[in-house]
């Protein structure tokens, strides 16, 4: 009986510690958070991401973000921080290459929902995207990126 015992303490302590050690893992994956999104009802995150400006005309704002083979490019023409963007304006837009094929947004929008200064050199950008081209429906898309200010 006492071994009985033992084996199923012994079996409870390896399961929670399992389970605790997954709940880590996930967690952390969450705060490296870059860019996801829904693509023709598919699952789509990025491996790498920036964001640019670009302070010639106004303050134009370019996000951009790559997979395996796929890229996704969010263009803000006149950028105030938070708020809504939409591609009706022609100084806002998207592009979304598959295999080296670009498919420009016909409509959509760009949603900024934090705009946080952390430094001086430091900004962290946040946001949801929605857009449509002619053969891709991209919805559910969140970035969450770091702005490098020179």
């Amino acid at each position: 009986m006492k071994k009985i015992g033992c084996s199923i303490f012994i079996l409870t302590f390896c399961s929670v510690g399992f389970f605790i050690s997954c709940k880590k893992t996930a967690t952390t994956a969450a705060a490296n958070l870059q860019m996801t999104a829904d693509i023709n009802g598919i699952p789509w995150r990025s491996y790498s991401s920036n964001i640019s400006l670009d302070r010639s005309s106004s303050l134009h704002i370019i996000i951009m973000a790559d997979s395996s083979n796929s890229h996704i490019r969010l263009d803000i023409g006149a950028y105030k921080g938070i708020g809504t963007y939409k591609f009706f304006d022609t100084a806002n837009g998207a592009l979304y290459t598959v295999s080296g094929d670009g498919h420009k947004a016909s409509s959509g929008e760009i949603v900024i929902t934090a705009n946080d200064i952390i430094n001086n050199s430091q900004t962290e950008i946040k946001g949801t995207f929605t857009f449509y081209t002619n053969n891709a429906s991209i919805k559910d898309g969140i970035f969450d990126m770091k702005l490098y200010n020179n």
